[in-house]
């Protein structure tokens, strides 16, 4: 059963119930845009959590995000679904709340803890009727991300970021009152873990350098980007979003992209500070040391051979480095799907076992960039083995 079809199943359910089911955030606010949302969010009103987490034992093994405060998911479906409530900062992290899940909270109170207007949008399961109680049918049409609560919006200072990438994604602008309230929120309270996560969704966004635009607008870019003070992204990222289509590690290779001119010391610095994994930091810290004219396809397969992520690395030198980068990687891949001189081939020829063999047969490959595995193996056949450890 597909999502939305098992979304109307258990709507059904909780409607003989007496209960409703609606859509509620992203997939409304995507719904509206004519986007296809990739998750789908239910909010379900009138039962108490222990009926509701029954009901949906009949769909299914039932997993309770947060069973205290009403958040179930269901075992190989793409729904989360969830009871009506509020939250109140407790504490000075980005965790600290007290969640109260109540199914029979008024629907304008429990749309008032989300961002966003136009994340606060309710949509009927069944009928398709939309409720819209802070405006935000209208500000999607003026492509506008406005808060809803002056007063709460800055309990979660990742809304900060949301906002940028929101701009990022949707090509939406933050509007005035939203960005002076965004300026005065303290972001050092988020974990590193956090922060990527919004900046990675950025960087894969269609417009990525609005993120880092809208940051800097708020005064909030120097908080985990201070390197980047006074970029201009737009001329460095534009360049480079045909290619990040192409790429293997795409969110990588376009901060590799973005970081490029800045020291290593300063790339390393930032990367401490925003993420542990391993394609991202690999490229951010090692491409731009990679900025070398090579004047040959021999010295391109040798730079290829030491970069496990060479596709990626290919791309960025065709951006920065004169020659048909590309071009050798084509090459590249096709010599990587030949036949290659093996360990058991020199043996066959008489050459011993040992820490020799395999230094010749880093020789043998730089041999093998121009010609062919048969031709190495009958030059070593013909010259004999007496001499191989002075090989050339």
């Amino acid at each position: 059963m597909k999502d939305r079809e098992l979304a109307e199943a258990i709507a059904r359910r909780v409607k003989e119930k007496n209960g409703r089911a609606y859509y509620v955030g992203g997939c409304v606010r995507d719904a509206v845009l004519g986007r296809e949302g990739k998750d789908l969010d239910i909010e379900v009103y009138g039962l108490y959590p222990e009926e509701l987490e029954k009901l949906l034992q009949g769909f299914g093994a039932v997993k309770a995000v947060g069973k205290s405060f009403g958040i179930f998911t269901l075992a190989h479906a793409g729904l989360d679904i969830a009871l009506p409530r509020t939250e109140r900062k407790i504490g000075d992290t980005h965790h600290s709340f007290f969640t109260h899940a109540d199914p029979f909270l008024p629907e304008e109170e429990a749309c008032r803890r989300r961002d966003f207007t136009m994340n606060a949008l309710l949509e009927d399961v069944l009928s398709g009727e939309r409720k819209d109680y802070f405006g935000g049918l209208q500000d999607i049409r003026e492509k506008k991300i406005a808060l809803i609560d002056p007063l709460h919006f800055p309990e979660d200072p990742l809304r900060v970021l949301r906002a940028a990438r929101f701009a990022a994604q949707l090509d939406f602008f933050v509007e005035e009152e939203t960005r002076k309230v965004c300026s005065g929120i303290d972001l050092s309270t988020l974990s590193k873990e956090r922060v990527f996560e919004e900046s990675e969704k950025a960087l894969l966004a269609p417009q990525p350098e609005r993120y880092f635009e809208e940051l800097q607008r708020m005064g909030q870019l120097s908080v985990w980007y201070p390197e980047l003070e006074g970029m201009h992204y737009e001329e460095v990222l534009r360049r480079a979003l045909p290619l990040r289509e192409e790429a293997e590690h795409p969110a990588a290779f376009l901060l590799a992209v973005l970081l490029s001119d800045l020291p290593l010391t300063a790339r390393k610095a930032l990367l401490d500070r925003l993420s542990n994994e391993k394609e991202i930091r690999h490229q951010a810290l090692s491409f731009p040391e990679y900025r070398r004219e090579l004047q040959t396809q021999e010295e391109a397969f040798a730079l290829f051979d030491s970069e496990k992520q060479h596709h990626d690395l290919a791309l960025y030198l065709s951006l920065y480095v004169p020659g048909a980068w590309k071009e050798y990687h084509e090459t590249y891949e096709e010599f990587l799907q030949k036949d290659h001189v093996s360990g058991s081939d020199l043996l066959a020829l008489g050459i011993p076992a040992g820490a020799g063999l395999g230094e010749l047969l880093k020789k043998i490959r730089k041999e093998e960039y121009t010609r062919s595995k048969e031709d190495i193996l009958r030059e070593w056949k013909e010259k004999g083995c007496i001499d191989w450890k002075n090989a050339d």
